[in-house]
């Protein structure tokens, strides 16, 4: 078999969760199957460099020097001018191919639902895609959580047998004994003080408001007149952080950087408004950090009763949670073995050894 991996989406080197997620299966899919012929079609007026360890001899690279806002007007058949068996594509990047099967993950459908929560140009991007086209036309439809095979049932009426849910895994590299050599002294001296942690993508559909404030109910207290509220994240659009007492805006963190925090961290709170997955509470949990959570899309799915879930809107429901989190050694007790056991259920191997039965049954027929 020759696979075609549609690998555009990581070229600008971005580290969103989606991106995580493509660069997780080009990663291992390299290095589970060195029997398999892969294309890597990394086209872009100008690419990030690729990991070392994709550079391998059954690994070819192919780029067009073209910008994909012109490749998605001309949109050739792929399996016209590579050859293939057949094509994955970890992310909804219009493709097209005449005959090769394609397979084709869809994360989710916040921006149908939601088109509020990106910025024009993303909501122009979403329709030159064409989701719908290519949920029909792709032989299976990929997808992260049973939550978002219903919903693309729903909205996008494709029928249940051509999905599969496929669950992520959760990297949880060892946590650092120490504070990383990357932070400064006074970040260092943050993190020494008692904290509550938030991290995502800095933009509307995270709910970033929410968090701030249940956290400044909770600081009525004088309980905890010492807690701090950390909110990491890259700013992404729509988003004027505010300047509140005891929230400290960290920006982007390291992957050293984010295991350190979330072994320091005394919660995660994650009131996002929806996800078709999740990452950072996963994250959390294999570090024994307990979460807290919105009960909304799949969340609760893939969170269950190791997270304290609460609906995005109720901020005394946030901050109920936080105060049970920080006072009740019995349940913080409860969430941090429950989350260790929860994170345990997403690994990157089963994940590659589905996918990889996927990409087989496609190429035989």
């Amino acid at each position: 078999m020759q696979l075609l991996v549609d690998a555009r989406l990581l070229a600008q080197g971005g580290k969103t969760g989606v991106e995580i997620y493509a660069e997780n299966i080009v990663s291992r899919l390299i290095a589970a199957r060195p029997e398999t012929p892969i294309t890597l079609f990394y086209n872009a007026w100008r690419t990030a460099p690729l990991p070392e360890d994709w550079r391998a001899p059954h690994v070819r690279v192919v780029n067009w020097g073209m910008p994909n806002k012109l490749y998605d007007l001309w949109q050739p058949a792929i399996d016209g001018h590579i050859s293939c068996d057949a094509i994955y594509s970890p992310h909804m990047n219009r493709l097209r191919s005449e005959r090769a099967p394609r397979a084709l993950t869809i994360h989710d459908l916040s921006f149908i639902h939601y088109p509020q929560f990106f910025p024009l140009k993303y909501r122009l991007w979403h329709r030159r895609q064409r989701i719908a086209e290519q949920a029909r036309d792709a032989s299976v439809v990929i997808t992260n959580s049973h939550y978002t095979k219903r919903d693309i049932m729903d909205t996008l009426g494709v029928p249940e047998a051509k999905i599969r849910v496929v669950y992520p895994g959760v990297d949880a590299p060892p946590a650092p004994a120490a504070a990383p050599d990357t932070l400064s002294t006074a970040q260092k001296g943050i993190l020494a003080t008692p904290y509550i942690l938030s991290l995502s993508t800095l933009e509307p559909r995270k709910n970033i408001p929410a968090a701030i404030s249940a956290f400044a109910l909770l600081k009525r207290d004088p309980r905890f007149a010492d807690l701090n509220l950390i909110i990491a994240g890259g700013k992404s659009w729509k988003f004027d952080p505010p300047d509140y007492p005891g929230v400290i805006w960290w920006g982007g963190v390291s992957q050293e950087e984010k295991a350190f925090m979330y072994t320091e961290a005394e919660a995660l709170i994650f009131p996002s408004f929806f996800e078709g997955f999740g990452f950072p509470p996963l994250e959390a949990q294999s570090y024994g950090c307990p979460v807290i959570a919105s009960d909304r899309a799949s969340l609760p799915e893939i969170l269950g009763d190791s997270a304290l879930l609460t609906s995005p809107w109720d901020v005394h429901g946030l901050a109920g949670a936080l105060e049970a989190v920080l006072t009740d050694e019995v349940e913080r007790d409860r969430l941090v073995a429950r989350g260790y056991e929860n994170a345990q259920r997403f690994d990157w191997n089963t994940t590659i050894c589905e996918l990889s039965s996927i990409f087989s049954s496609l190429s035989a027929h």
